[in-house]
């Protein structure tokens, strides 16, 4: 069949206004910003914070959550989002990441419409991360870049070419994604200096694993890529910008057949390819060249434009109405969900939307775009461009999450560890709804900051969170451990307890169980229990520390504890404390322990306290 097709001629056979005069030439390295140039620190860095899911408010999504190998550098969850009408099922419905649950400026859980305590979701499907680097706008509607703009200085950190960094900035104060209501830079940045790197994850990817190898913290290894410690806004977008411009998915079957290995692509799949750029479907006309796309923006009248303007939502001009910009095609047989709104679920229902065979999704006309009307393929067609598609334009590399594409295991998908509803719970008096326990944030063991939530319950009452490390009865009540102090429950029906998962309190893998209690209305008894709530707190990534703060040297100044309390713990947390590592971030106001990103005497009263005690 090869003989039949010349590589040549096998891309110059569309109409001829889409007329291609050769092959593309091969996909490149991307263009990358003169004021952001890659660096191999830099890369790993962000490498690191893109799988970080600590880079979230909640512990519970990183870049990598939504933006993932298997999918391709996008997202097969399909969380449902009801849409416009609030309504499902119905035609508007939109198929897209699951991000947090809600949660107020204070972090403390909330409840929002149409998800209740649920993860929210996205109102547009997760792009690709893998091709961004080659588009001069990111998002559906194109408003990251060309130019890179400080989200908290407001200036131009990059003029051209930074649409990565513009969009990497978006997500983490985003609080259907990543964030609290009104979450800000510098509580980010906040966390990213005192939090250790990749804490949350495990199975950690050769590269990064070395990066790791002699335990630096952020300021540490932001000295390395950019010379100085101190972590900002703008560094963490470049960062991760840097990471994925090495991500090239350029080793797929058409990339060899397009350089001349004739035997590349199987003869069906030579035959969809000539279906892809040929006359009928002209499928190159928006997805040409080597990237598959035009990075332009199309109305392809897959929804009614009142229920997303696209474009012209960034432009304000009435003919970007609708309009959404052409994804690349590279590695689209590993998705499962098409178009901006996850509508459509495998390839050759997309060909079917495009080709208005019988049976597939209605099509609207209000600025509809030429380009994509008159698409015709015969069915032996459909099926020889799905198999071009599918297996023709998938690298290999990305489908296994091979180098540059591996990754480690994120806390969210270590079921082992991952939190458990037991049931249990009785509703108050009168009722029968159940108060509803939210316990979804990682039990890293360390921690001061482990949020317990609780929804549905009665405003104004009392309620108090058991906390006990002895399994209830099926279907019982949590019994013996300790107890928190009450607190009341909001006018929502909603309370959050932060849980202290720190080093003396819990055994690393030791199940514990969670219930709230709800008083009656005088304050007293207990009128009404959640279900119970089963977390496994868990060593950080590299293991726990020791229980002791103050043991930070082991012999020679090196930081290390082994378990004796002497000069060397001085030397070492001198050391640690004037290069703002996180691991002197001893103190909060008034010499109480517990890390706050400030390194100041509290530092010192608590470090000293704990040595002379002998922890």
């Amino acid at each position: 069949m090869k003989s039949l097709f010349a590589a040549a001629s096998l891309l110059t056979l569309a109409l001829p206004a889409f007329a291609q005069p050769g092959p593309p030439p091969p996909l490149g390295n991307p263009p990358v910003p003169a004021g952001n140039p890659i660096t191999e620190n830099k890369r790993v860095l962000g490498k690191i914070l893109y799988w970080d899911e600590q880079l979230s408010s909640s512990g519970t999504v990183s870049c990598g959550t939504c933006h993932t190998p298997s999918a391709g550098g996008g997202d097969n969850r399909r969380g449902l989002n009801r849409g416009p009408d609030a309504l499902a099922p119905s035609a508007d419905d939109i198929f897209a990441s699951p991000g947090v649950i809600g949660a107020d400026a204070s972090n403390n859980y909330k409840s929002v419409s149409g998800f209740a305590f649920a993860s929210q979701v996205t109102t547009r499907t997760a792009p690709s991360a893998f091709m961004g680097a080659y588009f001069t706008q990111n998002f559906w509607d194109g408003r990251a870049g060309p130019s890179f703009v400080s989200p908290t200085s407001g200036l131009t950190v990059l003029a051209n070419g930074a649409a990565l960094e513009a969009q990497a900035v978006a997500p983490p104060v985003n609080a259907a994604e990543m964030a609290h209501d009104g979450r800000t830079w510098a509580q980010i940045t906040a966390k990213i200096q005192v939090v250790k790197p990749l804490a949350l994850v495990d199975q950690v990817p050769a590269d990064v694993s070395a990066a790791l190898a002699d335990n630096p913290s952020y300021p540490g290894l932001f000295l390395r890529a950019f010379g100085s410690g101190v972590v900002t806004a703008e560094r963490i977008a470049m960062a991760i910008a840097t990471y994925e411009r090495t991500l090239v998915p350029n080793q797929t079957p058409w990339d060899a057949f397009a350089g001349g290995q004739n035997n590349a692509l199987t003869a069906q799949q030579v035959q969809g390819l000539n279906v892809f750029t040929g006359a009928a479907a002209h499928c190159n006309a928006c997805h040409g060249g080597s990237t598959f796309s035009d990075n332009a923006f199309h109305n392809i009248g897959l929804r009614p434009v009142a229920e997303d303007i696209g474009r012209q939502g960034v432009t304000g001009n009435i003919n970007d109405r609708g309009r959404f910009k052409t994804p690349s095609l590279r590695n689209i047989g590993l998705k499962n969900s098409f178009f901006h709104n996850g509508q459509i679920t495998t390839i050759e229902d997309t060909i079917r939307f495009y080709a208005r065979i019988p049976g597939a999704a209605p099509q609207f006309t209000d600025n509809l775009d030429p380009v994509a009307q008159n698409i015709n393929v015969n069915p032996t067609q459909l099926v020889q461009l799905a198999d071009f598609l599918r297996n023709g334009l998938t690298d290999a590399r990305v489908a296994s999450s091979t180098f540059p594409f591996d990754k480690p295991r994120l806390w969210t998908l270590r079921s082992e560890i991952s939190p458990t509803a037991l049931g249990g719970g009785s509703p108050p008096s009168g009722s029968t709804v159940v108060p509803l326990v939210i316990a979804t944030d990682p039990p890293v063991i360390g921690s001061t900051d482990c949020r317990v939530g609780l929804g549905n319950s009665t405003a104004g009452r009392l309620a108090t969170l058991r906390v006990s490390t002895t399994a209830p009865a099926p279907g019982g009540a949590v019994t013996g451990g300790e107890t928190l102090n009450p607190v009341t429950v909001s006018a929502a029906g909603t309370a959050t307890v932060r849980l202290d998962v720190s080093f003396d309190k819990y055994q690393p893998n030791q199940p514990v169980y969670l219930q709230w209690e709800v008083a009656g209305a005088s304050g007293t008894g207990v009128a009404a229990r959640s279900d119970v709530a089963r977390i496994v707190p868990f060593c950080p990534r590299g293991g726990c520390s020791s229980a002791c703060i103050a043991d930070l040297g082991s012999q020679g100044g090196v930081h290390a504890s082994d378990g004796t309390l002497n000069n060397n713990d001085f030397i070492a947390f001198v050391d640690l404390f004037f290069s703002l590592s996180n691991s002197a971030d001893l103190g909060r106001q008034g010499g109480v322990a517990g890390a706050d990103a400030q390194w100041d005497n509290n530092d010192f009263i608590v470090f000293i306290d704990r040595f002379f005690a002998g922890c």
